[in-house]
């Protein structure tokens, strides 16, 4: 290793903020993770540095399980704060529908609204059991034919 790699090696920051040197890559919500992620890489080599001071170069298989836990808690802690972060500028609404308002000129066309939508509640209510009829499906030969009939091809049936 180059001595002036050193510096930069022990110092934990992520590889790829090599690429924020580039102002095609630069945005400041990259360096603001960027920094993030230093700093989480930062708090696992502290947690490492105690974890020696703490247990020794040998720790016993009881110390080996305990220092196993503290990274696992705290790798998942900095996987969850980086979820809240990406959804820091999600907003949740509570889905309901607005209240539909109406233009209208003068009282009378309140009036007349008003009754419009008490006949269409009254005759959607009073319905509700209403068949409803689906037309029947033509076979191809029989949609031709007809489309001819009517018209709504660019053949006339007097060329048949």
């Amino acid at each position: 290793m180059s001595p002036a790699a050193r510096p930069y090696i022990f110092s934990y920051a992520p590889v790829w903020g090599k690429k924020l040197v580039m102002p095609h890559f630069y945005k400041p919500e990259k360096m603001e993770k960027f920094f993030r992620q230093w700093n989480h890489r930062r708090g696992l080599e502290l947690l490492k540095q105690k974890h020696v001071l703490q247990y020794g170069t040998t720790p016993s298989d009881a110390d080996r399980l305990t220092m196993q836990e503290e990274y696992q808690a705290y790798v998942e802690q900095c996987y969850n704060y980086e979820k809240t972060q990406e959804l820091k500028d999600l907003y949740v609404t509570d889905h309901t529908e607005p209240e539909k308002k109406f233009l209208t000129f003068n009282s009378s066309d309140d009036q007349a609204l008003y009754e419009y939508h008490q006949a269409m509640e009254a005759y959607n209510a009073e319905n509700v059991d209403a068949p409803i009829v689906k037309a029947k499906q033509l076979s191809e030969g029989e949609q031709l034919l007809n489309d001819l009939l009517h018209g709504k091809t660019k053949y006339s049936p007097e060329l048949w």
